[in-house]
């Protein structure tokens, strides 16, 4: 694939990337502007890239879609990332809200101080910092740390945790839902979780292959 376009166009044929409005936010930001110096050649294959020496990756554009696809992303929700990488994902939901006019905001949350600055830098550069927050910090414990406020409609975790994530769980809204990658090197699954109340349903849905997420407290 040698555009934006193509790999746009691509996604939707494989049936990963459906709802008109996630089309249109993949087709206004070229995957190119997010990758490392060095990497561009990388932009529309539909494969993670290494994000320099930092040993995290932009994830594969199919596991973007799926992300937006699954959690059913609305142009009013509150949403965290954790691990915001290159911003790509963050940007992708931003634009989405962005040409909605909705009222929703995605704050993501890196740990590794140039990766922060460099999506912080690629979120301004496309215009999109009334929609989307890049925090420095340890987003396993959530955002604010540790509080176990109902702050968010939807939860997205960039990588892979040991187990479930409960500071994560704890921060779920009322029918929210958290998605997060879970389990070691080579044997992870994407996991849905959605809040009914007190209760948390964990659905297993399909193996997968995430960076690990660096999680310091997450006992």
């Amino acid at each position: 694939m040698n555009s934006n376009r193509e790999l746009v166009e691509y996604l939707v044929k494989s049936g990963v990337l459906k709802r008109r409005e996630y089309i249109e936010s993949f087709l206004r930001l070229d995957r190119k502007d997010f990758m490392w110096q060095g990497y561009e050649k990388y932009a529309y294959e539909d494969t993670p890239a290494p994000l320099g020496d930092t040993g995290q990756t932009i994830s594969a554009p199919h596991m973007n879609a799926y992300a937006m696809e699954i959690l059913e992303i609305d142009k009013n929700d509150i949403i965290l990332e954790v691990g915001a990488g290159s911003g790509y994902q963050a940007a992708l939901i931003g634009m989405y809200i962005k040409t909605s006019n909705g009222d929703g905001h995605i704050y993501t949350v890196e740990f590794v101080e140039q990766l922060y600055e460099f999506a912080k830098s690629n979120i301004n550069r496309v215009g999109l910092n009334d929609y989307v927050t890049v925090i420095l910090g340890d987003g396993s414990v959530g955002w604010p740390p540790k509080m176990k406020y109902k702050l968010y409609n939807k939860i997205l975790v960039s990588a892979a945790a040991s187990k479930p994530p409960k500071y994560l769980i704890n921060q779920l809204k009322d029918e929210g839902k958290l998605l997060c990658p879970i389990g070691p090197p080579l044997h992870q699954s994407l996991y849905l979780f959605v809040r009914k109340g007190n209760i948390i349903d964990e659905n297993k849905l399909f193996p997968v292959a995430f960076v690990p997420l660096k999680e310091w407290d997450n006992d």
